[in-house]
């Protein structure tokens, strides 16, 4: 098969499905019986977002337990926890660090099957320029929560 039939297959099994959940064909020759499910990976990370901005603790820890499976991890080069309880500490924590800060996408969300990954921004809301840079690899489980991420630091105050 040519690489540009393969690449254009890829591309239009990986945009963003209009719903959460979206089931699509794997090609035009096969049968409706064979379908894979796709995930809104925009969705995923924009409520990821959302809960890493939430300063009620309570209003964050339902976040967490909606977004992240019980034992879903969270790992970067500061923090390595798992379940609800650690990962809305390692939030707690980076608000603490940074308090009046938000995050915001740095860009377009990339992802295929249960995989995604974005680029975010840590600063003063409305500020021209990020006072942290991140990547975030985040994979889900098979409901469409968090199992686990991977974050990477990219641009931090010295």
């Amino acid at each position: 098969m040519p690489s540009v039939f393969r690449r254009s297959r890829y591309l239009a099994r990986n945009r963003p499905a209009s719903r959460s959940r979206d089931t699509v064909p794997l090609s035009p020759n096969e049968t409706p019986d064979k379908e894979y499910e796709m995930t809104d990976h925009t969705a995923v990370a924009e409520r990821y977002i959302a809960a890493w901005n939430e300063t009620d603790a309570e209003a964050r820890a339902k976040a967490v337990a909606g977004l992240w499976t019980e034992d879903g991890g969270y790992t970067d080069p500061l923090a390595a926890v798992s379940g609800h309880e650690g990962v809305a500490a390692v939030i707690a924590g980076a608000q603490q660090m940074f308090p009046g800060f938000v995050f915001t996408l740095g860009g377009p969300v990339d992802g295929h099957h249960d995989t995604l990954r974005f680029t975010w921004h840590l600063g003063p809301e409305g500020a021209p320029e990020p006072v942290v840079i991140g990547f975030d690899v985040v994979a889900l489980a098979e409901d469409g929560r968090i199992r686990s991420v991977y974050g990477f630091l990219d641009k931090v105050p010295a």
